[in-house]
């Protein structure tokens, strides 16, 4: 059963894979998540006291619980020497305090589960190279994160201002790309103050808000063409920055 869950785990992470693009990468790594299994033998190894015990745990960990357990019922102690090298005398105490403290049959049903590895490519140029979710900076693990989480299923989704700790780059290119892809499918709203986002992701409905500073109205409602005049008044700078940008870069 745990086999068929991981197989099915590989079958999203594929088709999540699909949606999200190359810079990022997702990974199943089976029977990678070990913590609870690995608690258990730290806590059961408090009483044996044994030197090295970093060392003991790691040789232990080669034991599946299930089997570890087993050992413990039986109190089978050669075996236990055979599979662990530890010696008789440090192989006693460890069965000994395991006996006292580890409950065989709840070590026997501790799953070892699946670990899901997301990775974000973090090169600009030449060879990827993909560092961890866990590894990355706020803004990075949402640039990781965004196009599985607009990928993954088909109900509507709210986002508040997805470019607090996103680039411009990677909202052109990532952002509204999976916008764009997945708009057919599955309704987005997104609260923002980068007009980037209506415009290169063809927002088939803009709302435009002012406020007071107490209350909050809506300006203008249309298609982005129909908002273009409120639209380019939000792009950085208003009017005069837009153009002068449009200037320089057709100068250069």
């Amino acid at each position: 059963m745990r086999d068929q869950v991981s197989t099915l785990r590989d079958e999203v992470a594929s088709e999540l894979q699909h949606e999200a693009g190359e810079r990022v990468r997702i990974r199943v790594m089976r029977n990678a998540d070990h913590m609870s299994y690995q608690q258990m033998l730290v806590d059961g190894l408090k009483g044996a006291r044994v030197r090295n015990q970093n060392e003991i745990l790691a040789t232990l960990m080669q034991l599946r619980p299930e089997q570890l357990a087993q050992l413990i019922q039986s109190n089978d102690l050669d075996s236990f020497e055979d599979l662990t090298h530890f010696g008789s005398e440090r192989s006693r105490k460890i069965q000994d305090a395991f006996q006292e403290s580890l409950d065989p049959l709840v070590l026997e049903i501790t799953a070892i589960e699946d670990r899901i590895g997301i990775e974000l490519n973090v090169a600009t140029l030449g060879q990827p190279h993909f560092k961890d979710a866990s590894d990355l900076s706020r803004g990075q693990k949402c640039t990781a994160l965004l196009p599985i989480l607009l990928a993954r299923r088909d109900n509507p989704l709210i986002i508040d201002q997805p470019e607090d700790n996103l680039d411009n780059h990677f909202i052109f290119e990532t952002v509204v790309n999976a916008v764009q892809r997945m708009k057919k499918r599955r309704q987005m709203i997104f609260i923002t103050h980068n007009a980037n986002i209506s415009v290169l992701a063809e927002a088939d409905l803009v709302l435009v808000m002012t406020s007071d500073g107490r209350v909050g109205a809506i300006e203008k409602c249309g298609t982005v063409d129909e908002c273009r005049e409120q639209i380019i008044d939000l792009l950085e700078g208003g009017r005069e920055a837009f153009k002068l940008r449009s200037k320089r870069y057709a100068a250069g």
